[in-house]
């Protein structure tokens, strides 16, 4: 089946967030006495501030109400808020954005973050470049349920198998396998870490399409001229 969509995570993929969002949730959880370590975060990568939010609190036994996890997320923008100027887009990721809307794709953003955060750091030219933007704000479930992707496909009006998913999280990629969607999977550094050897990280990623280090390595004949092989791993 042709593919007509392009769908984009956010932090990781547009934007080089990550190490921020990790300073401002580590932030948020000191407020209540709880360590959020790099190990938590690499674990959770995907989840969404809420599921976050609840797993940390569940994992300490802190007991918690919409209240408690409203406050949490204020804690969280307050400090995040004042990072926003030292985040860069991820190399590749606007080009690319730009040349599919050229090519006649639709392009549609399908993310965790909350859509606040979202309008903060892209400004409204970017905005506009996207037919659909899901947020996790929109959604009752996060990564790695699907509905976040299942949402963004309903309203951009096409079948799963017409939409590519362009993911950088274990979580995020499950929640677009699961939702039908063909994947591209370009790990972020975390992942990298924790999981040093290619072969281990392709095998954790198997279904996805490609995987590639950079959106920069990304071509149109990949998708445009692919062949019956679904997995293909470029590190170059």
């Amino acid at each position: 089946m042709e593919i007509k969509a392009f769908i984009f995570d956010f932090d990781g993929v547009i934007v080089d967030s990550e190490h921020a969002q990790f300073k401002a949730i580590r932030h948020m959880f000191k407020r209540i006495n709880i360590n959020y370590s790099k190990h938590d975060h690499i674990m959770l990568l995907g989840y969404g501030l809420k599921g976050i939010i609840r797993f940390m609190l569940d994992k300490y036994r802190v007991r918690y109400n919409n209240k408690t996890i409203k406050y949490l997320i204020r804690v969280k923008e307050s400090y995040y808020n004042k990072l926003l100027t030292k985040i860069k887009f991820m190399p590749g990721a606007l080009q690319l954005i730009n040349k599919a809307k050229k090519k006649g794709y639709k392009v549609a953003l399908a993310s965790s973050s909350l859509l606040e955060e979202i309008h903060n750091i892209l400004k409204p030219n970017i905005l506009k470049l996207f037919d659909v933007i899901i947020s996790g704000d929109m959604v009752s479930k996060t990564k790695p349920d699907p509905e976040i992707y299942e949402l963004a496909i309903m309203k951009l009006s096409l079948k799963p198998k017409q939409c590519l998913v362009f993911e950088d999280s274990y979580a995020g990629y499950l929640a677009a396998i699961q939702a039908n969607a063909y994947c591209i999977v370009i790990p972020n550094k975390y992942i990298k870490q924790k999981l040093k050897d290619d072969a281990m990280i392709k095998s954790k990623f198997k279904k996805a399409l490609y995987m590639l280090n950079s959106l920069n390595k990304f071509r149109f004949s990949m998708i445009e001229n692919r062949k019956q092989k679904n997995i293909f791993y470029s590190n170059k």
